[in-house]
């Protein structure tokens, strides 16, 4: 038997329960539905999201959503026919994505050698929340070393 949310302190604090618990539903008829993507899939709140909407949702459905929303044709639309013309070439998108992170990580690890110091700090606080990724730490501990050096 469900509790009602008064009743179970930790439904207040996990959405799909408190759905659940309150019966509302999405556009899909599930929980998952009802409830927002956080705004970066980090952690176990993204973990979460993820796993909930694939479980609930047609996982085809939940995937495209994702690669519309945090995926480079969603966040930089420009890459869009790059990512059209990789598809059809049999491009995994998690092969492009791991590349092009690559990219991107030798490209701010350049950019962190002109930082002033401020911005070193700023950067590290910015994204020491998310080191539980395992993409992210080496960026802290170079930001680390950077702003040891100053």
């Amino acid at each position: 038997r469900l509790m009602a949310a008064e009743e179970d302190p930790l439904a207040a604090e996990d959405p799909l329960a408190a759905a659940a618990v309150e019966g509302e539903e999405g556009a899909e008829g599930s929980p998952a539905a009802a409830i927002e993507a956080p705004q970066f899939l980090l952690g176990p709140a993204g973990r979460e999201y993820i796993s909930t909407a694939l479980t609930t949702r047609d996982p085809a459905t939940v995937i495209g959503e994702l690669q519309e929303t945090a995926g480079l044709d969603g966040i930089a639309p420009a890459t869009a026919p790059a990512l059209a013309l990789l598809d059809q070439l049999g491009a995994r998108r998690a092969e492009v994505y791991a590349g092009v992170f690559e990219e991107l990580l030798v490209r701010l690890r350049a950019e962190m050698e002109r930082l002033p110091h401020e911005s070193v700090v700023l950067l590290l606080c910015r994204a020491v929340p998310f080191i539980a990724a395992p993409a992210v730490r080496p960026v802290v501990a170079a930001l680390l070393r950077r702003a040891g050096e100053l």
